[in-house]
C-alpha cells in the first residue's frame, strides 16, 4: 500500500491535518452556534427525522449501487469503483437532506457550506483534471467528488433561491 517511507510519512501528516483541521471547525461552529441565552442551535425533532431517512436513502443507494457493480465487474479498478459508490451515497443522503430542509439546523445561515462546498468542488476539479492520465486510475476520485460536490451545490443553492423566491411572494 505504501511505497516508501516518505509517502507513509505524507499520509500520516494529512491525516493529522485533516484532524486538526476539524477540530478547529469544530471550535469555530460551537463558539459561532450558541444563541443569546447561550443554548446551542440544534436540529428540531422534523430534521432529525428526515436526517435518519436520507442516511437510510444513502445506505440504500450505496448497497444497490455495490451489488450492480458486483454483477456487471466491470473492468476498473475495484478500489475506484467502491469509493464512487460512497460518493454517491454521500451524494444522495446530502440531497435528500437538502430537500427535505433537514441540512443545517434551525436558524443557521448556509452561506459558510456554500464556500465550503465550492472550495472543496474546486480544488477536487483541479486535482482530478490535472490527474486524470495518471496511471493510478485512484486519482480519478478527485474527478468524482468535484463532480458530487458541485451537483451537491447547485442542489443547495437551489433551494435556498427557491426559499428565497418562497419569502418574496408571501410578503406580496
Amino acid at each position: 500500500m505504501f511505497k516508501n517511507l516518505s509517502y507513509l510519512a505524507g499520509f500520516i501528516v494529512g491525516i493529522l491535518l485533516v484532524v486538526v483541521f476539524y477540530a478547529v471547525l469544530c471550535l469555530i461552529a460551537k463558539k459561532k452556534g450558541k444563541s443569546q441565552d447561550g443554548e446551542v442551535n440544534q436540529y428540531d425533532e422534523r430534521q432529525l427525522l428526515a436526517r435518519g431517512r436520507a442516511a437510510q436513502m444513502g445506505f440504500c443507494v450505496t448497497v444497490l449501487y455495490m451489488f450492480c457493480v458486483g454483477i456487471v465487474k466491470p473492468d476498473v479498478s475495484q478500489d475506484l469503483l467502491m469509493y464512487f459508490g460512497g460518493c454517491l451515497g454521500l451524494a444522495a443522503f446530502a440531497i435528500t437532506c437538502i430537500i427535505k430542509d433537514a441540512y443545517f439546523p434551525v436558524s443557521s445561515r448556509p452561506a459558510v457550506m456554500i464556500l465550503v462546498l465550492i472550495a472543496g468542488a474546486v480544488v477536487n476539479l483541479l486535482f482530478g483534471i490535472t490527474h486524470w492520465s495518471s496511471v493510478e486510475a485512484i486519482y480519478r476520485l478527485n474527478l468524482y467528488v468535484g463532480i458530487m460536490l458541485v451537483v451537491i451545490l447547485l442542489v443547495l443553492v437551489g433551494k435556498v433561491i427557491y426559499e428565497k423566491i418562497g419569502v418574496r411572494e408571501e410578503e406580496e
